[in-house]
This record gives C-alpha cells, sequence and structure tokens, in this order.
C-alpha cells in the first residue's frame, strides 16, 4: 500500500493521472448512499470524461437493469449512460457457458429482462421446478418469505442443483442504513440447510471474481492494459480483493462500509486508500 500525500482522491487524480489507462468505478458506498451522490463523486466523474479517461460503473448489482442503475446515478447528478454500467450479471451467459449451464433451465428470483438479454432459459412457475435444472437469484423486489421457503425446499429435495447468485455481497449501505444484498439474504437458508446436513455452493459472477474483470477487459478500449486499469471501491472483500486477483491497481475510499483500522489490519491491501472522493 502506497502513503498518498492527501486524503482526497480527486487531488492525486489530477497529479497521477498519467499512469492509469482506465479506471473501473464502484457505485454504492463509492459514488452513491441510497440515491444521494457521495462529495465529490459527480465532479470527479465529470474531469475524467474531460480528461477523455477510459472508465466504466462497475458494480456487484444484479437486480437493477444498466438503464435503471444509469438513472439512478444521473439522479443523483452522475453523469452516466447504460452502456458504461457493467453489473454482476454481464458476465451471468459466459460463466454459465463455462460451467456447461446454459442450457439448463433456470428457477428465476429477479428480473426476467436480464434473461431475456442474455438468452437464459428460466422459469416463475413453481409449479415447473422439478423441471429446473439450476436457480438463478438474482434479488431485487420478492417476497423474501416465499422465496425463502422456495429456495428451502428445493435445495434440501435436490441439493445437486447449480445455485447461482450473480453478486456475492451481503450488505450495502443506504439513506436509512443497512441492506442485506442477494448473497446475505441467501445465508439465512444456508444456515438452515446447514442444520440438516446441507452444504450449498452458489456460483458468483461479480467482484471478487475474475469473471467480471475478464468481462471489463473487452468493454474498455484496447489499448487499455490490466497493470495500468485501477479499481476503485470501498469494500476490501469485493473491490480490492478482486481488483489483486485481476492484476489491476485499487483504491479503497471510506466513504462506505470500510474504515482505516480495518483496512490497515486486512489482508487484503488497497494500492492507494483515501478519506473521502
Amino acid at each position: 500500500m502506497q502513503g498518498p500525500l492527501t486524503t482526497h482522491l480527486r487531488d492525486f487524480y489530477h497529479c497521477q493521472k498519467e499512469q492509469f489507462d482506465a479506471f473501473l468505478v464502484d457505485i454504492d458506498g463509492t459514488l452513491l448512499c441510497g440515491s444521494r451522490a457521495l462529495p465529490g463523486a459527480p465532479e470527479w466523474i465529470a474531469e475524467l470524461r474531460h480528461d477523455q479517461m477510459p472508465f466504466c460503473f462497475l458494480s456487484n448489482n444484479g437486480s437493477d437493469l444498466p438503464e435503471e442503475i444509469a438513472a439512478r446515478l444521473t439522479r443523483a447528478g452522475i453523469d452516466a449512460r447504460p452502456e458504461e454500467i457493467i453489473g454482476s450479471v454481464a458476465p451471468l451467459a459466459r460463466v454459465l457457458e463455462e460451467h456447461h449451464q446454459l442450457e439448463t433451465l433456470f428457477f428465476l428470483i429477479g428480473n426476467e429482462e436480464f434473461c431475456r438479454r442474455e438468452g437464459i432459459r428460466w422459469t416463475k412457475d413453481s409449479d415447473r421446478q422439478d423441471e429446473c435444472g439450476g436457480i438463478l437469484f438474482l434479488g431485487g423486489k420478492h417476497n423474501w418469505q416465499e422465496s425463502f421457503t422456495l429456495l428451502l425446499n428445493m435445495l434440501a429435495k435436490r441439493p445437486d442443483l447449480t445455485l447461482v447468485i450473480p453478486n456475492p455481497d451481503w450488505l450495502n449501505r443506504t439513506e436509512r442504513g443497512l441492506h442485506l444484498c442477494p448473497m446475505g439474504q441467501f445465508q439465512m437458508v444456508e444456515t438452515v440447510l446447514r442444520s440438516i446436513g446441507i452444504e450449498v455452493h452458489p456460483i458468483a459472477t461479480s467482484k471478487p471474481f475474475a469473471a467480471i474483470y475478464d468481462y471489463a477487459m473487452t468493454v474498455l478500449p484496447s489499448h487499455c492494459r490490466r497493470e495500468r486499469v485501477c479499481c476503485v471501491g470501498d469494500l476490501l472483500f469485493s473491490d480490492i480483493q478482486g481488483a489483486a486477483g485481476a492484476g489491476m491497481k485499487s483504491i479503497l475510499l471510506l466513504t462506505g462500509l470500510t474504515d482505516r483500522a480495518a483496512a490497515e489490519a486486512s489482508e487484503f491491501q488497497p494500492d492507494w486508500i483515501f478519506d473521502r472522493m
């Protein structure tokens, strides 16, 4: 970890921008807290555009479509376009193909539009559970009691089912406090399954796993080199560990769920730490 001479990322960027080819920028906890832009976030994104610095928004959000995420950023004053959003579902088809699951019929909890766009076979009809070879849990708006009961019973009956939860995050911070992400929600079901001797290992596609970084490199301009791409985020487990595994630089912002003491004690060390944008 290198020691910055400033506590502000923007000051560092002004002096050091020549060492970077592109940025991959986390959203929740880094640019936004709920629906509100964090201080300096709109200005920094505007600077990246002014400098013609390549960047993408790299989010573990698998509940909302890119158009919805871009609209939320725009409402907060951050200039964003759907084609710049890389969410956790973006590499899903590639990951399913690698696991030989592209033709599998999935029971879906989440937005079916993702499946239509990616060509993934899905159903929400509980009467077709026995036809399904897997469960795809995207999260979003759903009845937790119904979803968890269904997950529990499907996996208790058929623990060999392929379970895909693209977003591996447990928690997210909003204006109203902490919010459980899909993997955090699933922990409730997993705890019960373990109590009856069943272990389930979900497949994730997003930070810190390699698939989303490999996908991002196909979106960034061809001149961008991995070692000169910098990931900016607020979580050690996803943003910082993921960047290191992908061979990229990393910046930790202490604007979300990580404080300086935790960052300095962690095995996942960022290249730089800043208090704020």
